[in-house]
C-alpha cells in the first residue's frame, strides 16, 4: 500500500525526511520527491521537460572500432555491437511483448531510469533468459533503502530480505542510475533536494492566497434585522439572502458591527509575486533558467530564452553522457560477458571492446545562413563551388530532365550587379 508523506507538509517535516534519507531511509525521501512533482503543476512541467529532452531522442549502439581506426579486435567489437543492438531493439517498442505486465522492454526501462533526474536514483532489474536479457522490471522507490551500518550501497527490499539485497553483489541483476552522483550521501546536491523547501513555501503561499481570495475576492451578501425581530422575519431574511445566487452571505442584528480589513499597502501583489518567484527558482534548478518555461509577460524575452535554451542543451548533453555511462556499464557490458564469455569481456585485462550507447541528437541547420555563406563565398570571395555541393548543403534536389524550372524574379539592381553595370536600366552609370 502506498504511503503519502506530504499530505500536511511543514518545513520541520521536510527537514526530517531529508535527514532520514541521509541516514539510509531512502524510501520516504523518494516518496516525498515524487509527491512534489504530483502536487505542483509548474514543477511537473519543468521536470518532464528536462527528462523528455533525454528520453525523446532515438538511441543507438555503436562499435568502439568506429572511433578507432585500425582498432584491435575490430571484428569482435563489431559483432558485439550488432548483437547488443539487435537484442535491445527486439526488447523495444511494439516488438516486445513481456510475459508479465510488470516486465517491460528497453525503451520503457530507459524512461524509468530517467526518473532519477531530480531525486537522484532509479533502480531497474534485468530478467535473463540464458545469456540474453528477456525484459526489465522497474523497481519502485518504496523498495529501496541503505543499510549504512553495513555499507552505503543501495539495497532492494524483498520478501526474503527485509534489510534489502545489496545491488553491488548482483551486477548482472540490478541497474542503478545515479545521474547526480557525488561522493558522500545519496541525496547530496540532487535537484529535488534543492527545491524541497521552495516547494513547501510555495504550497503554503498558495493556501494563504486561496484563503485571501475566499475572503476578499468573493462578493458577500448580508442583511440586517432590527433588534426584537421575530423568528419568522429572520427566516424570511435568511431565505432571501440564500436565494440571491451566492454562497457567501451573512445575517446580523443591527446591534452587531462587522468590518473586513485589508492590508493598506496596494503597491504590490505579494502572493502572486511570491508564487512566481518559487516557480522560477524550481525552473532554474532543473533547466538552468526560467525563460524556457515562463516569461511572465515580459518583453524582449525571445533572445534571452534562446540563450537559456543553449544552457539547457548543455544540461541535456550531460544527462545523455551519464545515461550512456550507466547503460554501457550495467546493461551492455553484462550482456557481452554473458554472450561472449568472461574470457573476452570479463574484468581487466579481459574487459573487451564493450559497445557504446548513445542518443541521436537532432542536427539543427540554418538554411538561410548556409545560403548566405555560399553566396558570399562565390560572389564576393570568388571561390569555385560545385553545383552538386550547393544542392547537397541546401538539401535542394537537382531538377530532372523535363522538370519545370522556377524562374528568378527580375530586379533591376541585382540584374545590374550580375552584369557588372549597377544602376537602373536606362540610366547612365553613376547617375
Amino acid at each position: 500500500m502506498r504511503r503519502y508523506v506530504t499530505d500536511s507538509p511543514t518545513f520541520a517535516q521536510i527537514k526530517a525526511y531529508l535527514q532520514a534519507g541521509d541516514a539510509g531511509g531512502v524510501a520516504d525521501a523518494l516518496a516525498m520527491f515524487t509527491e512534489f512533482e504530483e502536487k505542483d503543476a509548474d514543477l511537473a512541467s519543468v521536470v518532464n521537460t528536462r527528462r523528455l529532452a533525454l528520453t525523446g531522442l532515438d538511441w543507438d549502439v555503436s562499435s568502439v572500432a568506429d572511433d578507432q581506426e585500425g582498432a584491435k579486435d575490430k571484428k569482435l567489437a563489431d559483432d558485439a555491437a550488432d548483437y547488443v543492438r539487435e537484442t535491445l531493439t527486439n526488447l523495444s517498442g511494439d516488438l516486445f511483448t513481456g510475459p508479465d505486465p510488470d516486465v517491460v522492454g528497453f525503451d520503457e526501462i530507459l524512461e524509468h531510469l530517467a526518473l532519477a533526474i531530480g531525486p537522484g536514483v532509479s533502480v531497474a532489474e534485468t530478467l535473463w533468459a540464458k545469456d540474453a536479457p528477456a525484459g526489465f522490471v522497474a523497481v519502485e522507490s518504496h523498495r529501496l533503502n541503505q543499510e549504512l551500518s553495513i555499507n552505503a550501497n543501495i539495497r532492494v527490499i524483498t520478501d526474503d530480505q527485509p534489510l534489502g539485497v545489496d545491488v553491488a553483489e548482483h551486477p548482472y541483476k540490478f541497474v542503478v542510475h545515479r545521474p547526480h552522483s557525488v561522493s558522500g550521501w545519496l541525496f547530496k546536491r540532487v535537484p529535488a533536494r534543492a527545491t524541497a523547501f521552495v516547494w513547501v513555501a510555495k504550497l503554503l503561499g498558495l493556501a494563504d492566497w486561496v484563503t485571501f481570495c475566499e475572503i476578499f475576492g468573493m462578493p458577500v451578501r448580508w442583511g440586517t434585522y432590527q433588534p426584537g425581530a421575530t423568528t419568522e422575519e429572520k427566516n424570511e431574511l435568511a431565505e432571501m439572502l440564500e436565494n440571491m445566487g451566492t454562497r457567501a452571505w451573512a445575517m446580523f442584528s443591527q446591534s452587531v458591527g462587522l468590518e473586513l480589513k485589508e492590508s493598506s499597502s496596494r503597491q504590490a501583489a505579494p502572493y502572486k509575486e511570491f508564487i512566481e518567484f518559487c516557480s522560477k527558482a524550481m525552473a532554474k534548478v532543473y533547466l538552468g533558467g526560467n525563460l524556457t518555461s515562463d516569461t511572465t509577460g515580459g518583453t524582449g524575452t525571445y533572445a534571452a530564452g534562446a540563450v537559456q535554451n543553449e544552457v539547457r542543451g548543455d544540461i541535456r548533453d550531460d544527462d545523455i553522457a551519464k545515461e550512456a555511462r550507466t547503460v554501457r556499464r550495467q546493461i551492455i557490458a553484462p550482456m557481452c560477458r554473458a554472450h561472449f564469455g568472461d574470457d573476452r569481456f570479463g574484468p581487466p585485462p579481459n574487459s573487451g571492446p564493450v559497445p557504446k550507447f548513445s542518443r541521436q541528437k537532432p542536427e539543427v541547420k540554418d538554411r538561410i545562413q548556409e545560403a548566405t555563406l555560399l553566396a558570399m563565398a562565390t560572389q564576393q570571395i570568388g571561390l569555385r563551388v560545385s553545383v552538386d555541393h550547393v544542392h547537397e548543403v541546401l538539401e535542394i534536389p537537382k531538377p530532372k530532365e523535363g522538370d519545370e524550372i522556377v524562374q528568378l524574379l527580375s530586379d533591376p539592381y541585382t540584374e545590374g550587379m550580375r552584369t557588372g553595370q549597377p544602376g537602373w536600366p536606362g540610366m547612365a552609370n553613376g547617375e
